[in-house]
């Protein structure tokens, strides 16, 4: 398949490239067979990264058509029919993206704890 230009050259081992053998030809249709199916692979993986990247981009659409038609019917509620399921007019997308129970963090309590606090005599008494 390959082969050197250099044949009026005499001596038994013909150079290749930079001192080095001229390869068979076995190995050179080995390497293009390797390099084939690298180039496929390499192919192959991409076709599955686009493929896995427009389903997410496909599914992320779905869900916010379908959040947008939930909050359009909501809206068309009255605020009797919301106040009936928990909610206000001004409720309605926060319910659609967070459920009905999640919100703004609600501010917490402070706990009171006991503590107790030892004294020089070795008696202890409790922190006010």
């Amino acid at each position: 398949m390959y082969q050197s230009n250099d044949s009026h050259v005499a001596g038994p081992a013909r150079t290749w490239f930079l001192g080095q053998p001229m390869p068979s030809e076995a190995a050179v249709e080995a390497a293009i067979l390797r390099g084939r199916k690298m180039r496929s692979e390499a192919f192959w993986n991409l076709l599955t990264a686009l493929g896995q990247k427009f389903g997410r981009a496909a599914a992320a659409l779905r869900n916010y058509r379908r959040r947008q038609r939930a909050v359009a019917m909501l809206r068309q509620m009255d605020a009797h029919l919301l106040a009936d399921i928990g909610l206000t007019p001004g409720d309605v997308e926060r319910a659609i993206l967070y459920g009905r129970e999640r919100g703004p963090a609600k501010p917490v309590t402070a706990l009171k704890t006991s503590t107790t606090i030892a004294n020089d005599t070795g008696t202890t008494r409790e922190a006010a």
